[in-house]
């Protein structure tokens, strides 16, 4: 892109969901294309450690950061933080919005550090990206746009619009309404002609509805009346949904909600001695896991699928079991330095690995785990560390407490098997990892024996100079992707329930039978003082038992009193009954609403449901591993979404019927309805508006997605003078106020001064008096709304008119004008006409006011990410291609057939300039300039050694 300025200016219809840009000139108007070649760009903006996401790509990674992608910022814009719209949308936003002096603004973590944002410097964010697609198409930079607002944005969100633009660089020459802009894009296309008729825009998108009807003749739209909700769109249609298989996935896996932790696996360590301390945990009659028992029936079995794994293990580590518990220094001699070299860790690689988290004045702390996710593996996991999440509660309250990651050791690691065995291996590395957490006794309790564990320990736990962060045994985990049936699960319960029974009944006979022998007099007073209160105390806990449900059945709804009581009931013909019919008993563990992450590939799920269904009749949500290690899965018909969203979808017929009543014009007299917004075709609301006009045909000549930005860009050329067509030479549009402006009088009672529907621009005066003797000042609420009391309104600001001559109560003559420019922007004047003293206020979003030096500030910040977003692109990019180059290379020389080509010493300065570059990339925080200057000479060396012979 040149320096060169583009003279005219672009349109941009900013949505809550996506957005679009266009530009006009000479007689064509040209939707501009994104970066992936789609004409809509997602309104989402991602933060991470590392750089800031905008568009595409900020929402194709929201899942794996939902805390810090923030999206719908438009239902914020211009708001105050106790607004009821904004209160019940942070309950369904996995971002964090935070109050700051009664104006709601977004926290993320960014480059490594909170910042606090508000909805404009957000909003300024997503126009810049709209700037630079159109600066990408364009070729020269661009400062100038018309920019597209709802018709039923109030004039504090209109500022706060216009803000935004100023914060982006734009110079924003006018702010429109979105069913004016549309108009256009029809008045100028299909919908052209001489001819006079009136058109209704129904423009329902991703999270606003606006209904206007315009009276078109020729090039003058003339808007009659406006009317809509600033808080119903596609993305409420979503909630709805997300709602609806919510309480689904609540009813078929029965997950409740309660506290809850991501669960991490440990690693594993040498072969024939890892294996025996495995099979040993496995075996023990106290274990029960119905996945191992039926994936390891036998030892046979869990080595012959360690063998085949291909495991690799962390060098001395078996000299090190040999001798004795390590010390911080053999920590440190295999230690990672992962921030520096990411190449050290394996890579599509599975593994086993642990951690020693330091503070100065206490004992390190150890976590083993094991890295079997996905298709990236240790990696993955790793990476997980760096920015803290999918990481156990433990861990993070360790980090709370000051602990830091200073050690990190691969144990073992294999080739990431074939999907069909990765079951199978996951399996050996959960026991691998049980083994390595009886040796290095990474558990949190000394004391606890977490089922077998503590009796594998090979050293002594209460003299081991740390403590441990593991809270379980990794065999209580479940083996991803093994699926067995009722029969089988059944089987393998039965054999381990009685191998337990016996061994319980074995010891407890043992140790009786010796205690009672030979008894003691101790033994003997001991057992008859168990016997004298023994009832009491048990009458008393089973009665707690029964009230606190400890053994309840929730298939049933009935509680016990023992637990021998509850399995007794587990047999009856009625619980065997429910069971058989498919159903399951409450679990209090966990809760989906809590994770963010499961919440948005559902609500990603539904919207890419709600758009087939426009299409399809019915469709399957289908997520694998959504929650808890649960895959869901679930059909919709579009009757069924249609009956969700019935009253979202009726509630659009009220507006429409509001503007007939404010035009003063019936159904018949409506020439054409035009489908505006992305929602609009969903065949329910086509039939819905249909049958309230009596069946008349829709008009869907025009594109949904891109009239707005049309009609904008048609004013943006009008208003820059690069559009010279004939259709628009006479084009002249007249907007109206959607909501009538005035001022509180005594009683706060609203007192209108422009009224709804007035066209604008507009200039509207009231005069007003004192109430009270020899007042000298008069306070001028301003309000905009519909409702008699001004509470029930939109608060847009105040101002104070002083001093003013005493006079008696009444006699003061004070004149207000409300002056609207054709933004819609209002300014209000006050004069007192006796001694000629006024004041006045421009209503510059006194929600969230910024002022100018604010708007500079955040001008200035916005520069500064876009530099820094550039710079880590450039660097990743130069990065990227000398490791590229070096691979090249060293294939190259360690080719035979290419190696030959070399003279005597050649191969050796390679090698040097190869030694150069690798230890130029070890450097972290290496600039781009010299990632690219370590390329260049690698290429000189490389291209001078094979030109010479």
């Amino acid at each position: 892109m040149s320096d060169e300025v583009y003279e005219g200016a672009i349109g941009i219809d900013l949505g809550t969901t996506y957005s679009c840009v266009a530009n006009y000139e000479g007689t064509n108007v040209e939707i501009i294309a994104n970066e992936q070649g789609s004409f809509t760009t997602p309104s989402f903006v991602s933060f991470t450690s590392e750089e800031r996401l905008i568009g595409e790509a900020a929402k194709n990674q929201a899942a794996m950061n939902p805390e810090n992608t923030v999206f719908d910022v438009k239902r914020l814009i211009g708001r105050r933080f106790d607004d009821e719209t904004v209160k019940k949308d942070i309950q369904s936003w996995p971002f964090k919005v935070i109050d700051q002096g009664g104006n709601p603004m977004v926290e993320v973590q960014y480059l490594g550090e909170a910042k606090i944002f508000s909805p404009q410097e957000i909003s300024a964010m997503v126009l810049g990206k709209m700037k630079e697609v159109a600066e990408t198409k364009l070729g020269k930079k661009v400062e100038k746009a018309v920019i597209t607002v709802p018709a039923y944005f109030n004039d504090n969100q209109r500022q706060a619009t216009k803000d935004a633009g100023a914060i982006s660089g734009l110079n924003v020459l006018r702010i429109i309404n979105e069913p004016t802009a549309a108009a256009i894009a029809y008045g100028l296309g299909s919908g052209k002609s001489e001819k006079e008729k009136n058109v209704l825009i129904y423009d329902l998108g991703g999270g606003t509805f606006d209904v206007s009807l315009l009276h078109i003749q020729g090039g003058v739209f003339t808007v009659k009346a406006t009317a809509g909700d600033t808080h119903l769109g596609g993305s409420d249609f979503d909630s709805a949904l997300l709602d609806h298989f919510k309480k689904e996935f609540l009813k078929r896996f029965k997950k409740g909600p309660a506290a809850w932790f991501h669960i991490l696996h440990p690693h594993t360590s040498m072969a024939a001695f890892l294996l025996d301390i495995a099979w040993d945990i496995l075996s023990h009659p106290s274990y029960h896991n119905p996945q191992f028992d039926h994936v390891f029936p036998v030892k046979d079995v869990l080595v012959s699928v360690f063998a085949s794994a291909g495991f690799l293990f962390c060098s001395g580590l078996l000299s090190l079991l040999r001798s004795g518990p390590p010390s911080l220094a053999w920590f440190a001699s295999v230690s990672l330095n992962i921030d520096t070299d990411r190449e050290q860790v394996p890579s599509k690689s599975w593994g086993l690995y642990l951690h020693v988290f330091l503070k100065p004045g206490y004992l390190p702390l150890l976590y083993v785990g094991s890295a079997t996710p996905s298709d990236i593996g240790l990696r993955a996991r790793f990476k997980d560390y760096r920015l803290l999440h999918a990481v156990s509660q433990e861990i993070l309250d360790a980090i709370d407490d000051g602990f830091v990651l200073s050690y990190s050791v691969i144990l073992a690691h294999c080739p990431i098997p074939e999907p069909p065995n990765r079951p199978s291996v996951q399996a050996v590395c959960l026991a691998l990892e049980a083994a390595f957490s009886a040796i290095f006794w990474c558990m949190v309790s000394t004391t606890c024996n977490y089922g077998h564990l503590g009796d594998n320990s090979i050293w002594n736990r209460e003299e081991l100079p740390w403590n441990g962060l593991c809270t379980h045994s990794p065999l209580l985990e479940r083996v991803r992707d093994l699926h067995l049936t009722p029969e089988q699960l059944h089987t393998l319960n039965e054999a381990r329930r009685e191998q337990r029974k016996e061994y319980n009944r074995n010891w407890a006979r043992a140790d009786n039978a010796k205690k009672r022998a030979n008894p003691t007099p101790e033994f003997t007073a001991h057992r008859t003082k168990i016997n004298a209160v023994r009832y009491p105390g048990k009458k008393r806990k089973r009665d707690a038992a029964v009230a606190n449900k400890t053994h309840y059945c929730g298939l049933c709804d009935k509680a016990y009193t023992s637990r021998g009581e509850l399995e007794k009931h587990r047999e009856t013909a009625l619980h065997l009954r429910r069971v058989a019919r498919g159903e399951k008993e409450f679990s209090s563990t966990v809760d989906i609403s809590s994770d963010p992450r499961a919440l948005r590939r559902l609500r990603t799920a539904c919207e890419r449901a709600k758009r087939t269904l426009s299409n399809a009749t019915q469709t399957t949500v289908e997520i694998d591993s959504l929650f808890d290690g649960e895959d869901f899965a679930s059909n919709i018909t579009r009757a069924r979404f249609e009956d969700i969203n019935a009253k979202a979808f009726n509630a659009t017929l009220d507006p429409v019927a509001q503007v007939l009543k404010d035009a003063a014009i019936e159904k018949s007299k409506v020439d054409e309805l035009v489908l505006v917004g992305g929602s609009t075709r969903i065949p329910r609301i086509q039939k819905l508006l249909s049958d309230f006009f009596n069946g008349k045909k829709l008009e869907k000549s025009i594109n949904p997605d891109e009239a707005v930005a049309y009609g904008a860009a048609v004013q943006a050329g009008i208003l820059s003078g690069k559009a010279t067509s004939a259709d628009t030479a006479d084009l002249l549009l007249l907007d109206v106020v959607p909501l009538s402006l005035g001022v509180a009088m005594e009683g706060n009672i609203f007192a209108p001064v422009v009224p709804r529907g007035q066209t604008v621009p507009t200039i509207k005066k009231r005069t007003f008096t004192t109430v009270a003797d020899n007042q000298q000042t008069v306070q001028f609420p301003v309000y905009q709304g519909e409702r008699v009391n001004c509470e029930d309104n939109t608060s847009l600001g105040e101002f104070t008119l002083a001093p003013i001559p005493p006079m008696k109560a009444g006699d003061a003559v004070l004149e207000v004008v409300f002056e609207v420019d054709v933004n819609g922007i209002l300014k209000v004047t006050a004069t007192e006409k006796t001694s000629g003293r006024s004041a006045n206020i421009t209503i510059s979003n006194s929600v969230g006011k910024l002022s100018s030096g604010e708007i500079e500030k955040m001008i200035d910040e916005a520069a500064k990410f876009k530099t820094t977003d550039e710079a880590f692109s450039k660097k990743f990019e130069s990065r990227q291609q000398l490791e590229s180059y070096i691979a090249r290379v060293e294939e190259m020389v360690s080719d035979p057939t290419t190696s030959i080509r070399l003279k005597r010493g050649q191969k050796e300065k390679i090698e040097s300039a190869l030694s150069d570059a690798m230890a130029q990339l070890e450097i972290e925080d290496a600039p781009a300039d010299d990632l690219k200057k370590k390329e260049l000479a690698l290429k000189r060396v490389v291209t001078k050694a094979f030109a010479t012979r």
